[in-house]
């Protein structure tokens, strides 16, 4: 993940200067989106951020859903 997310995030210089659908696709990954939160919490007082706080919690939560699943499968056999 790091490997992908980090070069198409648009950390170091914003997702508007990549090449059309990466700095998009970026936006979707955890790098992305945590620098863009990052980023609209530092300068802008949070305003911006929504999508990339929504993002961050879809990720939060599929890793989550995929833990329970995990420890489901192990208790089940």
């Amino acid at each position: 993940m790091l490997f992908i997310s980090n070069p198409i995030s648009g950390l170091a210089t914003g997702p508007q200067w990549l090449p059309h659908p990466w700095g998009t696709i970026g936006q979707f990954l955890p790098v992305g989106a945590a620098g863009t939160a990052l980023r609209s919490v530092a300068y802008f007082d949070g305003r911006g951020a929504s999508q990339a706080w929504i993002v961050l919690l879809c990720w939060a939560f599929s890793g989550f859903v995929l833990l329970s699943l995990g420890k489901w499968r192990k208790t089940a056999h």
